[in-house]
């Protein structure tokens, strides 16, 4: 054999080698096809069947049958009230609407049911990655696929099928049910207190159609929330008639040793590690602003990607400086102060007050209600 021939019997075994693994690619891709594609009939069938179980579970009551801008009020009055004070909102398992955007580019992402027209509304994740996202227009969901906990069923029951949601407590977990139907099991030890609390408030009140939120119901709940240390040291400086609105942990950390209230008629400040407590009544603080913080806390905001707010409070005697709240909790302070205090100062002229509740009512700081209560007390002082 010559080395020409020599030459193209190693070229041709070459060849032969090259075509046998192109041949055996071709039939792993095929065969991995094969198996996505059964894989995806799997989970489309199993989602099919959460869907199926879903709809038969739906009786004629529709749980979003309130018009939406009173649903979405109901939320936002929600998370405002009951879900942010006394929370640590960074380790929370739950988004409210008005503070779902950084939620919603996740949900986006993966929930190709959601559509930008829908209005969200609640959302909860789990540690497993399995969410429920409550809209408008429905129910998205997205559990777990039992035969592989790499992927996921997901789908939407639409509004017209959803006649209520329920927390179910156990012995060792908390059942997620959707018209009955057990969604997703929620381990006791991966859901925090305050949690549990807030989704078993908000789902309650949600299939009751009871959306009207009172400072007592606040008090009540914040201090629900607290353990009985704190609430002895909160309920020591309200007076009979006093109702605690808010109470904001420092930098949002449940261990720290500062927190600050607001109530119907002040705010109050506590920090345990200088021993430090002081309050003030709002019809005695002449200004009360928020500006970025000046303190230097780089690695808390690296953490969670904010920095925090200095609150300034004026008197005509005295200027405080608060730098424990984020921008949302500091800004929910400075609305409270705005609306109570006006509430606080009864020794102004009536009509004049009068004036100011109107301008209150039209920003939607009062709400009807608390609108005309307050009217018909300065009527009578007239």
């Amino acid at each position: 054999m010559g080395f020409k021939d020599l030459i193209q019997d190693v070229t041709d075994l070459a060849q032969d080698s090259i075509d046998s693994i192109q041949s055996e690619i071709a039939l792993k891709k095929e065969s991995q096809q094969k198996l996505r594609e059964e894989m995806n009939r799997r989970i489309s069938s199993f989602t099919q069947t959460i869907l199926n179980k879903l709809t038969e579970g739906a009786n004629s009551t529709i749980l979003l049958n309130s018009e939406t801008d009173v649903i979405v009020s109901y939320v936002e009055a929600f998370y405002q009230f009951f879900y942010l004070p006394a929370n640590n909102t960074a380790s929370s398992k739950l988004t409210f609407f008005p503070d779902h955007e950084k939620a919603l580019k996740s949900i986006k992402k993966y929930f190709s049911t959601y559509s930008d027209d829908e209005q969200f509304l609640m959302q909860f994740k789990d540690d497993q990655g399995q969410s429920l996202v409550l809209t408008d227009d429905g129910l998205h969901f997205k559990v777990l696929f039992p035969e592989n906990s790499a992927f996921y069923g997901i789908g939407k029951l639409e509004k017209a099928n959803l006649s209520n949601l329920n927390l179910v407590d156990s012995e060792d977990s908390l059942a997620f049910l959707v018209n009955g139907y057990p969604l997703i099991l929620i381990p006791k030890t991966s859901l925090n207190q305050t949690d549990t609390l807030s989704l078993f408030a908000f789902l309650k009140r949600l299939n009751a159609g009871d959306f009207v939120i009172t400072n007592s119901q606040i008090h009540d709940f914040i201090l629900s929330k607290l353990d009985s240390q704190h609430v002895e040291q909160v309920t020591a400086h309200l007076d009979s008639q006093e109702k605690l609105l808010y109470f904001a942990w420092g930098l949002d950390n449940m261990n720290s040793n500062k927190f600050l209230i607001c109530t119907t008629s002040k705010l109050f400040i506590y920090d345990k590690e200088i021993s430090f407590e002081k309050e003030f009544f709002y019809k005695e603080i002449t200004d009360l602003s928020s500006q970025p913080s000046s303190i230097s806390l780089l690695d808390v905001s690296l953490s969670i990607g904010i920095n925090p707010n200095d609150i300034i409070i004026k008197t005509a005697k005295d200027t405080e400086t608060i730098s424990i709240l984020y921008p949302k909790e500091a800004q929910h302070v400075i609305d409270l102060y705005k609306k109570y205090k006006t509430l606080n100062e009864t020794n102004d002229d009536p009509m004049t007050l009068l004036e100011r509740l109107g301008v209150l009512k039209e920003k939607g700081i009062l709400t009807e209600d608390e609108f005309l209560e307050k009217k018909k007390e300065l009527l009578s002082k007239i």
